[in-house]
Protein backbone atom coordinates (compact mmCIF):
# COMPACT_ATOMS: atom_id res chain seq x y z
CA UNK A 1 0.00 0.00 0.00
CA UNK A 2 3.14 2.37 0.08
CA UNK A 3 3.22 3.71 3.38
CA UNK A 4 6.14 3.35 5.37
CA UNK A 5 6.36 2.55 8.77
CA UNK A 6 9.27 1.81 11.64
CA UNK A 7 9.88 -2.00 11.27
CA UNK A 8 11.86 -2.40 14.44
CA UNK A 9 13.34 -0.18 17.45
CA UNK A 10 16.17 -1.04 19.59
CA UNK A 11 16.94 0.72 22.95
CA UNK A 12 19.88 0.57 24.84
CA UNK A 13 21.29 1.77 28.48
CA UNK A 14 25.42 1.51 29.58
CA UNK A 15 28.01 2.80 30.80
CA UNK A 16 31.97 2.57 29.21
CA UNK A 17 34.82 3.50 31.57
CA UNK A 18 38.11 4.45 29.91
CA UNK A 19 41.65 5.02 31.92
CA UNK A 20 44.40 6.01 29.80
CA UNK A 21 47.58 6.49 31.29
CA UNK A 22 51.55 7.13 30.36
CA UNK A 23 54.08 7.61 32.56
CA UNK A 24 57.25 10.45 31.82
CA UNK A 25 60.29 8.70 30.03
CA UNK A 26 62.84 6.93 31.80
CA UNK A 27 65.88 5.44 31.90
CA UNK A 28 63.61 2.36 31.69
CA UNK A 29 61.51 3.60 28.87
CA UNK A 30 57.72 4.61 29.27
CA UNK A 31 55.44 2.53 30.58
CA UNK A 32 51.68 2.70 29.84
CA UNK A 33 47.73 1.49 31.02
CA UNK A 34 44.78 1.50 28.88
CA UNK A 35 41.70 -0.23 30.45
CA UNK A 36 38.21 0.14 28.24
CA UNK A 37 35.04 -1.67 30.34
CA UNK A 38 31.57 -1.27 29.38
CA UNK A 39 28.83 -1.80 30.82
CA UNK A 40 25.38 -2.72 29.52
CA UNK A 41 22.50 -2.68 31.40
CA UNK A 42 19.66 -2.76 28.82
CA UNK A 43 19.28 -4.11 25.38
CA UNK A 44 15.84 -4.00 24.41
CA UNK A 45 14.29 -4.65 20.28
CA UNK A 46 11.19 -4.12 19.72
CA UNK A 47 9.53 -6.21 16.00
CA UNK A 48 6.24 -5.84 14.88
CA UNK A 49 3.91 -8.53 15.23
CA UNK A 50 0.52 -10.01 13.83
CA UNK A 51 -1.03 -8.13 16.30
CA UNK A 52 0.96 -5.40 18.19
CA UNK A 53 4.53 -5.56 18.91
CA UNK A 54 7.11 -8.52 20.28
CA UNK A 55 9.35 -6.74 23.25
CA UNK A 56 12.91 -9.01 23.26
CA UNK A 57 15.27 -8.03 26.09
CA UNK A 58 18.69 -9.33 24.75
CA UNK A 59 21.24 -7.76 27.02
CA UNK A 60 23.07 -10.75 28.49
CA UNK A 61 21.98 -13.16 25.60
CA UNK A 62 23.37 -14.77 22.31
CA UNK A 63 21.67 -14.70 19.20
CA UNK A 64 21.30 -16.66 15.82
CA UNK A 65 23.43 -16.18 12.51
CA UNK A 66 25.39 -14.22 12.37
CA UNK A 67 26.69 -15.02 16.20
CA UNK A 68 26.00 -11.53 18.30
CA UNK A 69 26.18 -11.62 22.12
CA UNK A 70 25.16 -8.63 24.15
CA UNK A 71 26.92 -9.53 27.34
CA UNK A 72 26.61 -7.20 30.76
CA UNK A 73 30.62 -6.52 30.88
CA UNK A 74 33.24 -6.41 28.47
CA UNK A 75 36.66 -5.27 29.39
CA UNK A 76 39.92 -4.86 28.16
CA UNK A 77 43.38 -4.13 29.53
CA UNK A 78 46.82 -3.21 27.66
CA UNK A 79 49.28 -3.06 29.55
CA UNK A 80 52.47 -1.02 27.02
CA UNK A 81 56.34 -0.68 27.72
CA UNK A 82 58.45 1.59 24.91
CA UNK A 83 62.03 1.88 24.79
CA UNK A 84 63.21 4.04 22.16
CA UNK A 85 62.01 2.45 19.24
CA UNK A 86 61.33 -1.08 20.56
CA UNK A 87 57.69 -1.77 22.87
CA UNK A 88 55.99 -4.64 23.93
CA UNK A 89 52.56 -4.92 24.92
CA UNK A 90 50.11 -7.28 26.87
CA UNK A 91 46.66 -7.31 26.27
CA UNK A 92 43.59 -8.69 28.16
CA UNK A 93 40.65 -9.56 27.23
CA UNK A 94 37.53 -9.95 29.31
CA UNK A 95 33.94 -11.06 28.20
CA UNK A 96 30.93 -11.91 30.62
CA UNK A 97 29.07 -15.05 30.63
CA UNK A 98 25.24 -14.91 28.08
CA UNK A 99 22.66 -17.21 27.88
CA UNK A 100 22.24 -19.11 24.33
CA UNK A 101 18.63 -19.58 23.58
CA UNK A 102 17.58 -22.86 22.28
CA UNK A 103 13.90 -22.12 21.58
CA UNK A 104 11.41 -24.02 23.39
CA UNK A 105 12.59 -22.08 26.97
CA UNK A 106 15.88 -24.40 26.77
CA UNK A 107 19.07 -22.14 27.27
CA UNK A 108 22.60 -22.68 27.40
CA UNK A 109 25.15 -20.82 29.48
CA UNK A 110 28.28 -19.61 27.02
CA UNK A 111 30.51 -19.28 30.35
CA UNK A 112 32.81 -16.04 30.65
CA UNK A 113 36.45 -16.13 28.73
CA UNK A 114 39.44 -14.21 29.04
CA UNK A 115 42.05 -14.13 26.31
CA UNK A 116 45.97 -13.19 26.70
CA UNK A 117 47.67 -11.34 24.02
CA UNK A 118 51.29 -10.00 23.17
CA UNK A 119 52.87 -8.07 21.05
CA UNK A 120 56.53 -6.80 20.09
CA UNK A 121 57.03 -3.71 18.17
CA UNK A 122 59.81 -1.87 16.57
CA UNK A 123 60.48 1.08 14.69
CA UNK A 124 62.66 1.77 11.36
CA UNK A 125 63.79 4.60 9.46
CA UNK A 126 65.82 7.72 10.50
CA UNK A 127 62.69 9.25 12.06
CA UNK A 128 61.11 6.30 13.03
CA UNK A 129 58.43 6.65 10.59
CA UNK A 130 58.27 3.00 10.08
CA UNK A 131 56.68 0.83 12.65
CA UNK A 132 56.22 -3.51 12.53
CA UNK A 133 54.63 -5.49 15.24
CA UNK A 134 54.82 -9.00 15.94
CA UNK A 135 52.44 -10.51 18.03
CA UNK A 136 50.58 -13.46 19.35
CA UNK A 137 46.38 -13.80 19.68
CA UNK A 138 44.74 -15.52 22.24
CA UNK A 139 48.30 -16.81 23.73
CA UNK A 140 47.52 -19.30 25.89
CA UNK A 141 45.27 -20.69 22.97
CA UNK A 142 42.02 -20.32 25.16
CA UNK A 143 38.92 -22.24 23.35
CA UNK A 144 36.00 -19.64 23.43
CA UNK A 145 32.50 -21.47 24.84
CA UNK A 146 30.63 -23.16 22.70
CA UNK A 147 27.44 -23.53 21.08
CA UNK A 148 24.53 -25.99 21.38
CA UNK A 149 22.32 -24.70 18.27
CA UNK A 150 23.45 -26.88 15.63
CA UNK A 151 27.37 -27.29 14.32
CA UNK A 152 28.29 -24.08 16.33
CA UNK A 153 31.27 -24.16 18.36
CA UNK A 154 33.68 -21.28 18.32
CA UNK A 155 37.29 -21.97 18.18
CA UNK A 156 39.73 -19.12 19.46
CA UNK A 157 42.32 -19.45 17.27
CA UNK A 158 46.10 -19.20 18.31
CA UNK A 159 47.36 -16.96 15.52
CA UNK A 160 50.50 -15.13 14.99
CA UNK A 161 50.44 -11.90 13.27
CA UNK A 162 53.74 -9.54 11.28
CA UNK A 163 52.22 -6.48 9.99
CA UNK A 164 53.49 -2.87 9.04
CA UNK A 165 50.52 -0.74 10.27
CA UNK A 166 51.63 2.44 7.60
CA UNK A 167 50.09 0.05 4.93
CA UNK A 168 47.40 -1.70 7.01
CA UNK A 169 48.75 -5.36 5.75
CA UNK A 170 48.66 -8.20 8.03
CA UNK A 171 50.14 -11.37 7.40
CA UNK A 172 49.08 -14.51 9.72
CA UNK A 173 50.10 -17.89 9.52
CA UNK A 174 48.73 -20.81 11.71
CA UNK A 175 50.37 -23.74 13.53
CA UNK A 176 47.75 -25.95 12.51
CA UNK A 177 48.04 -24.98 8.97
CA UNK A 178 51.88 -25.01 6.96
CA UNK A 179 50.49 -22.47 4.46
CA UNK A 180 50.90 -18.54 5.19
CA UNK A 181 47.74 -16.14 4.30
CA UNK A 182 47.85 -12.71 3.63
CA UNK A 183 44.87 -10.40 4.13
CA UNK A 184 45.15 -6.59 3.62
CA UNK A 185 42.57 -3.86 5.22
CA UNK A 186 41.53 -0.92 3.96
CA UNK A 187 39.94 2.36 5.72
Amino acid sequence: NGILQNIASIETDGLDIVLNYRTPATDWGTFGLYWANSFLFNYTVTVPATVGVTVIEREGTEQGSPDQAFPGFKSTAVLRWTLREFGLSVTGRYIDAVEENLGGGATNRLGSVFYTDAQLRFLVGEEDEFGFALGVNNLFVKRAPGWVRRWRRLNASFSRWLYPPAFGAAFRGRPERSSLRRTTKYG
